[in-house]
């Protein structure tokens, strides 16, 4: 048996094939924000049962917030080779940042099971993952065919999307996953993502009297969420921005999922990641989700050298790929040992929210440069 215990920053964190918790990390504001988070990790001594745990932020937990999550995966039998595996993924209070400015709390409980078992060729994986989301309250949406206001209102309490069928070929320090989704009107694959911190709550100007003006049931869902008696000042959760932002998936969508991962050694590695999705409509939206992470650990001019990029823009639609929301994040760290104990370091970052609540999305830039000397 093993049990790992760790406190502090998380990152990378998925379970089962990341439909619905990919890259997961509670620190992304740093330095603005400094997140303590928790993780455990136990498993037999075969490794045929896992279990994981986390806590993304401990300061939150205590306050009755923060995001949970547990999963749970077992082998069947050595002779049966199927993986399965469970999971449950908590955010107690959207809203446990913004206290100080909107009386308001909400709750998203999402769920997943997801399997995995080798083929004939044991490098070859068929996989699948389904994963919902229980909405906290009834989601209304409209499909406007046309110019009539006519069975354009649908209701939905919960949404969902399937990962299924997926093929995941590893060998040597090779993986590559090819995946086919179909996903539920206003689904959004990968909820808790690298940016969700950032997407959870967002902070938008919007009038909800002229932009509902036929929709009653919307406009009485936004205003739950009002910070203003003009009712214009929005903090809106992730999953109700689309209400708002006129790229709303309300029809369900088909796509594609890929990932190419090549680890050069443990300190080397290349990961990209890539899905596509389109509603099932004659002029549908189309959606993608990208993440590109490099890192390297060697030598150049006989300067030993680490490296990392990354880029992640999540969910977002076709035609705003250029916008800069809160589903962006990317950067750089450079360090290089000039001499001996002697290391030169820097590290740029940018991610982007309403910082000032006016309505303006602002480029929050992380710019450390400096030196560092080890005794």
């Amino acid at each position: 048996q093993k049990l790992n215990i760790f406190l502090g920053e998380i990152s990378n964190l998925s379970f089962g094939h990341g439909y619905l918790l990919n890259k997961y990390g509670n620190n992304h504001n740093y330095p603005l924000d400094r997140n303590i988070g928790f993780k455990l990790e136990i498993k037999n001594s075969d490794s045929s049962i896992v279990y994981n745990s986390f806590i993304s932020n401990i300061e939150e937990f205590l306050k009755s917030g923060s995001v949970l999550g547990n999963h749970i995966s077992i082998l069947v039998s050595d002779n049966f080779p199927l993986r399965l595996g469970f999971g449950h993924v908590i955010d107690l209070d959207q809203f446990i940042g913004y206290k100080d400015y909107i009386n308001q709390s909400r709750k998203i409980n999402a769920f997943e099971i997801d399997f995995d078992i080798p083929l004939s060729n044991k490098n070859i994986f068929l996989i699948g993952e389904i994963s919902t989301i229980k909405l906290p309250e009834t989601r209304y949406y409209k499909r406007v065919d046309d110019n009539q206001f006519t069975d354009d209102k649908k209701i939905r309490n919960a949404i969902w999307g399937i990962l299924f069928p997926g093929f995941k070929y590893m060998v040597n320090d090779y993986s590559i996953l090819l995946g086919f989704n179909y996903n539920s009107s206003i689904f959004s694959p990968h909820y808790f993502n690298s940016s969700y911190d950032f997407e959870r709550i967002r902070y938008r100007l919007y009038n909800i009297n002229q932009n509902e003006e036929n929709f009653s049931d919307e406009a009485e869902l936004l205003m739950n969420f009002v910070s203003d008696s003009s009712f214009t000042g929005l903090f809106i959760p992730k999953d109700l921005y689309s209400m708002i932002n006129g790229y709303e998936n309300t029809y369900p969508s088909y796509g594609i999922s890929m990932l190419f991962n090549k680890k050069i050694n443990d300190f080397n590695y290349f990961n990209i990641e890539y899905s596509y999705f389109k509603e099932l409509a004659i002029e549908g939206l189309s959606f993608n989700n990208l993440l590109v992470d490099f890192f390297i650990n060697k030598s150049l001019f006989s300067f030993p050298i680490e490296f990392n990029l990354f880029f992640n823009k999540s969910f977002f639609e076709s035609s705003s790929l250029s916008s800069l929301e809160e589903n962006l994040m990317y950067g750089l760290k450079f360090k290089i040992n000039i001499y001996e104990n002697l290391f030169f370091s820097t590290e740029l970052k940018d991610v982007f929210y309403d910082r000032d609540f006016d309505g303006q999305i602002d480029k929050i830039s992380y710019i450390s440069t400096g030196f560092k000397f080890k005794f």
